[in-house]
C-alpha cells in the first residue's frame, strides 16, 4: 500500500486523475488537471497509483519580468 498526502498526484483505477488537496478519515479530494474537484472514497484511494514527482512539478515556471 503506498502512502499519499496533500500535492500528491495520483491515477485511479477507474481513469479518475488528479493532485490531492484535502483528506480526511472518510474520503479524498482530488483536484483534476481542468480544476474539477472529485470526492474519492478512501477505498479507492488505495488502489491509486502515485506520481514520482509533486503536482508542484507539473506547474510552467512564472516568466521573470526584466526590471527597468
Amino acid at each position: 500500500m503506498s502512502t499519499f498526502g496533500r500535492g500528491d498526484f495520483v491515477w485511479l483505477e477507474d481513469g479518475t486523475a488528479g493532485v490531492i488537496v484535502e483528506i480526511n478519515w472518510r474520503d479524498t479530494c482530488l483536484r483534476d488537471l481542468t480544476g474539477t474537484l472529485a470526492i474519492v472514497p478512501n477505498t479507492k484511494i488505495t488502489t491509486a497509483v502515485p506520481e514520482q514527482q509533486q503536482a508542484t512539478a507539473m506547474h510552467r515556471p512564472m516568466e521573470q519580468k526584466a526590471e527597468r
